[in-house]
């Protein structure tokens, strides 16, 4: 057995993963730990995300930190994702997992909905993914997975709010992706990549799965 996998695929990645309180994004931050990652995980809700990150580390033994953020919040996403690169001695991968919906007609969707939509599935997506390009491109690489939904792509009943904003924060990445490069693995995960899921909760695929189990750098 190699010294990288008795250490874990992840040994030596530092990973930031937004929407980490809770499901998919608990699911993914408990994975990456086990894995020997060390991870900052994000979320609005700090009591919940706090105890989750800690309970994870003891299990684990991997070095996994919780950081209280508003996604919407550019300046407290900048902020954020710059003391978690400080904490981590760098940033190596972000998960976008955080992600809001309200399901009613559109003809019912207020205003204040449609602004906290907007706010966390596509601004949040844009902020996050700038504060980790700034973050990444001192190291001339790193990889960006930013999880949408199939309702991005194709209209759903009482959704429209949310299919309008997932299909937005589907587009934010475009930009990125051939900007933030791996030299490793440019072709198959250099950049932005969107983890599409078919309800707005589980994954269809395994995006990157390259970026993950490739080796660490040193």
């Amino acid at each position: 057995m190699s010294e990288q996998k008795s250490l874990g695929q992840l040994a030596g990645r530092r990973i930031v993963v937004t929407g980490g309180a809770q499901g998919m994004g608990e699911s993914i931050v408990r994975a990456f730990a086990r894995e020997g990652a060390s991870v900052v995980s994000m979320d609005l809700k700090e009591d919940r995300g706090r105890a989750v990150a800690d309970e994870i580390a003891a299990e684990t033994g991997s070095r996994i930190r919780f950081s209280a953020v508003d996604v919407s919040d550019r300046a407290a996403v900048f902020t954020a994702v710059a003391e978690s690169a400080d904490r981590l001695g760098g940033l190596d991968v972000l998960v976008n997992v955080a992600g809001v919906q309200r399901a009613r007609p559109a003809e019912e969707l207020t205003e204040a909905d449609f602004d906290f939509l907007l706010g966390v599935n596509l601004r949040g997506t844009l902020y996050t993914n700038q504060a980790a390009f700034t973050a990444m491109k001192p190291a001339g690489s790193g990889h960006i997975i930013n999880f949408g939904s199939d309702a991005g792509m194709t209209a759903i009943r009482g959704l429209a709010g949310y299919s309008a904003t997932k299909g937005g924060g589907a587009r934010v990445d475009a930009d990125d992706r051939p900007r933030v490069r791996s030299a490793r693995h440019p072709r198959q995960c250099g950049g932005a990549r969107h983890a599409h899921t078919d309800d707005g909760r589980r994954p269809t695929g395994r995006p990157c799965r390259r970026v993950l189990q490739g080796p660490a750098r040193r």
